[in-house]
């Protein structure tokens, strides 16, 4: 009994051993019939490609009518403005303080306005080749400026401050209060005269057009007010006191350049008459010239 006692269990063990390996030989031969069954009842799912950004307004049968090409083109402007500016008021919070993860979801944006730059610049390089009024010259030249201007200002946040940023994190560094608030309100600034360029644009009012050039004065103010704060905070005792001012300087310097870009936008609005009275000369003096 005591023999028994010990034997079973080992031999029971055993036993299961056996039935594992001789199920293992047997089931090893239908391992493909199974593998193609499984498949055929739960196929993979297709990758499904990321959406591309496309335009929504460029249609190329509009182009043998100038008139309604040009209407398209500054509708699809104002598309192209629209994504600067979701990216622009996203640009200073997520550079200030944002996370890697965040800096990245902010440089990915400028993908959409490259993908309309891109459409834009193509659909009025077909125009061109089209019988354009003086006027409708002139536009064109102003429309192809515009957007050259809106894609600098994506170019500026994916390149310059999303490296600015990263180097916030790199070494990490803290913006004081006082200087956020004061750069803050120079990027509230900025995103306000951009946003009213981009509907001067759109809708031609050259009203709106000259308070983003009026705004140059505030502009400057706020960015003297932010230099003078970031020259005392430099003689703060505190650490990374240098490297946390070049990068407070470098944003300050952004924000600026990307305020110039919304004015020369505005500008090209505000001058369109001018412009357009001087093509109108220049046509007429060259069959003088000619006949000369």
């Amino acid at each position: 009994i005591e023999r028994l006692a010990a034997d079973t269990p080992r031999q029971i063990a055993n036993a299961h051993t056996v039935f594992n390996i001789a199920n293992t030989f047997l089931f090893i031969w239908f391992t493909t019939p199974m593998a193609w069954l499984v498949t055929r009842i739960l196929p993979d799912r297709e990758e499904t490609a990321p959406e591309t950004v496309r335009p929504k307004y460029l249609d190329p049968i509009l182009l043998q009518t100038p008139s309604l090409a040009m209407d398209v083109v500054r509708m699809e402007l104002g598309r192209l403005g629209t994504a600067a500016l979701h990216m622009m008021r996203d640009a200073f919070e997520t550079v200030i303080g944002g996370s890697g993860l965040q800096i990245s979801e902010l440089e990915s944006m400028d993908n959409k306005i490259d993908a309309l730059h891109g459409a834009i610049i193509t659909y009025l390089a077909r125009l061109s080749r089209e019988n354009l009024s003086d006027h409708q010259s002139v536009q064109l030249h102003d429309y192809l400026a515009a957007a050259n201007y809106i894609e600098s200002i994506g170019d500026m946040i994916e390149t310059n401050l999303v490296s600015a940023g990263r180097a916030r994190l790199k070494a990490n560094l803290r913006v004081s209060p006082s200087t956020n608030e004061l750069l803050g309100a120079l990027n509230k600034k900025v995103v306000w005269a951009t946003e009213r360029s981009i509907r001067a644009l759109v809708s031609n009012d050259q009203q709106i057009a000259r308070e983003v050039a009026a705004a140059k004065d505030e502009i400057n103010r706020l960015a003297a007010a932010a230099e003078v704060q970031l020259s005392r905070r430099l003689a703060a005792n505190e650490p990374n006191r240098l490297a946390t001012f070049r990068l407070e300087s470098e944003i300050m310097e952004y924000l600026k350049r990307m305020y110039y870009f919304a004015k020369r936008i505005a500008k090209l609005v505000a001058d369109q008459d001018t412009a357009v009275t001087a093509a109108a000369d220049e046509s007429q003096a060259k069959p003088e010239e000619a006949a000369v």
